[in-house]
């Protein structure tokens, strides 16, 4: 069985147009595509999938094209001049799709590097703004402890206020109990002759008791002494 030869050149040619107008379709579907962000910041699930499947599919198809266009300059009968049109026509068609969809590709990498500095940038906003809510927080709890501080003190002042009267009207107080008492020095005098008379009384009355006392023990030994001493003279 003999072994089969290269492909001719008319179906490689059919091939290399089929491609070309595939490779057209997939930029435009690529293009087509909704350059449109969620409302987070970031890509929608939907749309990213979408976004790569068509940049996949592109370079699929960019691929394809250069292989086949690989065939046709390498193929015995591309040194004819028509055959030279076509293959020069092919090339030029090949880069300028290229060069179309790495553009492509590239502006939505850079959407997308976009999209992630802002989504970046919206959670440090989000954060700030938590620490901004903490701190106002904050703010008003050390506001209501000034505040309590504050009533706090005033009460510590007039307590002090009104001690500090008190204290004032006790000193008036002595003080007139003083000149009082310098002013009348023969009451103080009275009443130290008084007790002093009350404790010589008082002395005096013990010891006349107590002669009582001894005068009425002395009777009763006397009174019973004869009775006792009667057997002994017998």
């Amino acid at each position: 069985m003999a072994a089969a030869g290269p492909e001719d050149w008319t179906s490689l040619r059919r091939r290399a147009r089929m491609a070309e107008a595939r490779v057209e379709q997939a930029l435009r579907a690529y293009e087509a595509l909704p350059p449109v962000t969620g409302s987070s910041g970031s890509l929608p699930p939907d749309v990213d999938e979408k976004e790569k499947e068509a940049a996949s599919w592109a370079a699929a198809q960019v691929e394809d094209f250069r292989h086949i266009y690989e065939a046709l300059r390498q193929h015995p009968e591309a040194g004819s001049a028509a055959n030279a049109r076509f293959l020069s026509r092919t090339g030029s068609a090949l880069t300028s799709l290229t060069q179309r969809q790495q553009s492509l590709h590239a502006a939505y990498e850079r959407r997308r590097e976009r999209d992630s500095l802002f989504t970046s940038r919206r959670a440090g906003a989000g954060d700030a703004q938590d620490l901004h809510a903490a701190m106002a927080g904050e703010r008003s709890h050390l506001t209501g402890t000034n505040r309590e501080m504050d009533e706090l003190l005033k009460g510590m002042d007039a307590t002090s206020s009104r001690l500090a009267d008190d204290n004032a009207s006790l000193e008036r107080s002595r003080s007139t109990t003083e000149r009082y008492l310098a002013k009348l020095p023969v009451v103080g005098d009275l009443i130290g002759s008084i007790r002093d008379r009350r404790k010589r009384n008082q002395l005096i009355l013990a010891a006349v008791i107590a002669a009582v006392v001894c005068f009425f023990l002395w009777f009763l030994v006397l009174r019973h002494m004869p009775s006792s001493s009667t057997p002994a003279e017998e």
